[in-house]
């Protein structure tokens, strides 16, 4: 990853299976990464389809707290709504050097979605 300043880009596709929600038969998509330098993150996902419903996280395992989602664990923003697009922002800074997740959850919808998720690097 670039570090403050950039903006990159993600994109991917979804697909739905019978079932709604994330314990259900739906795709999801994880990519791991490390940051450079400690910064904040504004991200933005969106998808074709205003009916479907995708839900974008990042995602870190804490030795006191376990699993971790950064948007509202920490902060009050989350990118796990029914909007698209989904934004939101961390509200503290994301460590470097350590293993994150971003996760792209297939929620809800019923045809292949393809998403593109941006990812803007703050201080």
């Amino acid at each position: 990853l670039s570090g403050v300043g950039f903006v990159e880009s993600v994109d991917g596709a979804t697909t739905f299976g019978t079932e709604t929600g994330w314990g259900g038969d739906n795709d999801s998509d994880c990519f791991a990464f490390t940051l450079p330098t400690q910064a904040r993150v504004g991200l933005s996902g969106s998808w074709p389809d205003a009916a479907a419903d995708l839900d974008i996280g990042i995602w870190a395992v804490d030795a006191d707290l376990g699993p971790i989602e950064w948007f509202n664990t920490f902060g009050p923003t989350t990118c796990m709504t029914y909007s698209n697009p989904e934004r939101c922002e961390t509200a503290t800074v994301l460590p470097a050097a350590e293993t994150l997740y971003l996760v792209v959850l297939g929620y809800l919808g019923t045809t292949e979605q393809e998403y593109r998720v941006e990812l803007e690097w703050l201080p």
